[in-house]
């Protein structure tokens, strides 16, 4: 329903709009070895969210999830609304669980529109991504006690 739904603009959620004739804009691609499985995590720039492949056989990958924090609901351009959500993923990182504070392997995401970064806890048993962990936002000209956690 929202394939072609872009990030700037104010009627930019409109479906029968294109996104600047692009239509998703794969961004970013990670890997991670979870359990005994290879995936994919490819970020998507207009549209927003990660796509998630098992390429564990790389002639036979599949699709496994699509993650998309964004509330389509909202203009993208409604201010710093943390409602919203997350606009244009650019960056992303795995932490693994040897690598992390709490045992746990995560998939990082920054967002350069909503100036957000959003942690992923990786799951081995259910889906890939289990669970979100709310976004910590980026305020470029608020003092630093004013920076939303």
């Amino acid at each position: 329903l929202n394939f072609n739904a872009d990030h700037n603009g104010g009627s930019a959620n409109n479906v029968r709009r294109r996104s600047t004739t692009k239509g998703p804009e794969p961004e970013a691609v990670v890997t991670a070895k979870i359990g005994d499985s290879t995936y994919a995590f490819i970020a998507l720039e207009r549209i927003g969210g990660v796509m998630v492949y098992n390429v564990s056989n790389p002639t036979m990958p599949y699709f496994r999830q699509y993650i998309n924090p964004r509330n389509f609901s909202l203009a993208p351009n409604a201010g710093n609304n943390p409602n919203i959500g997350d606009l244009g993923p650019e960056g992303m990182t795995i932490v693994k669980e040897d690598e992390s504070a709490d045992g746990n392997a995560y998939l990082i995401v920054s967002n350069e529109v909503s100036g957000t970064i959003r942690s992923y806890l990786l799951d081995y048993t259910q889906n890939v991504v289990k669970s979100k962990v709310e976004p910590f936002y980026i305020a470029s000209n608020k003092a630093e006690s004013d920076v939303q956690a």
